[in-house]
């Protein structure tokens, strides 16, 4: 299977937004228990996002395979990266019926 995108890509992507709020939650004087809790909740769906991103793969049959942050795998008949692409495909109304 081939990858699809770069994992150092991924990686600053996902950081930047993060590092950007939480800067600005410390200088305004948030409550340190509140940032913890904030800071927390990002960095699990940074790890979540960059997991599902980085195992993206292509099977030699077209399908596009990835892991999802709970370890099970996800299938779609199409690029989920790609703009109108669906990460949702487990059947509850999102994607492209995956699985």
């Amino acid at each position: 299977m081939a990858h699809t995108r770069s994992n150092l890509g991924l990686g600053l992507q996902m950081a930047i937004g993060p590092m950007f709020l939480l800067g600005i939650m410390i200088f305004t004087g948030m409550p340190p228990i509140l940032t913890g809790v904030v800071t927390l909740a990002m960095a699990f769906y940074a790890w979540s996002e960059f997991r599902k991103r980085s195992t993206l793969r292509r099977r030699d049959d077209g399908v596009y395979v990835w892991i999802e942050w709970y370890g099970f795998e996800r299938t779609s008949v199409t690029d989920p990266s790609k703009p109108g692409g669906a990460w949702d495909c487990d059947g509850d109304g999102g994607g492209d019926g995956g699985d």
